[in-house]
């Protein structure tokens, strides 16, 4: 958080650049990331692309939004099952009467499948239903 109440995303729990090859624990294994973050396409060891990071974006949104995660595990495999077999808890179960633009943004973000997610940050930002969702967006 800034001194005028901006909130900064400074690490998302990797780096990766286009180019370069995809990062392992300690060679152990294909699959990088913090398992509440990850995408379903990380967890069966598929390269991410733009929509990996909206994904982790839209958790993230989720997690801000709402005090929780929108998947729920004892362990870290718990939670990357549940995010191959079965839905996200909707938003606005812990946020009653939730602006359902808002939701449904926050949703597409965390589509399990990527191709019907935002191809990448800027079409998250430029989603038309942004101007309805009742909250701020402040494009640094």
């Amino acid at each position: 958080m800034t001194p005028d109440d901006r909130v900064k995303i400074l690490d998302f729990g990797i780096a990766l650049l286009r180019s370069s090859r995809r990062i392992t624990w300690s060679g152990l294994s294909k699959t990088s990331g913090t398992p509440d973050y990850m995408a379903p396409e990380q967890i069966v060891g598929k390269r991410g692309d733009a929509r990996t990071d909206v994904y982790a974006v839209g958790i993230l949104l989720y997690e801000m939004l709402t005090g929780n995660l929108p998947y729920e595990g004892e362990s870290a495999a718990a939670v990357l099952r549940a995010k191959s077999d079965s839905e996200p808890r909707l938003p606005s179960y812990y946020v009653p009467g939730l602006d359902s633009s808002l939701e449904a943004i926050i949703l597409k973000a965390i589509e399990p499948d990527p191709r019907h997610r935002y191809p990448g940050p800027a079409q998250l930002l430029a989603d038309p239903a942004i101007p309805r969702a009742r909250c701020c967006v402040i494009r640094t």
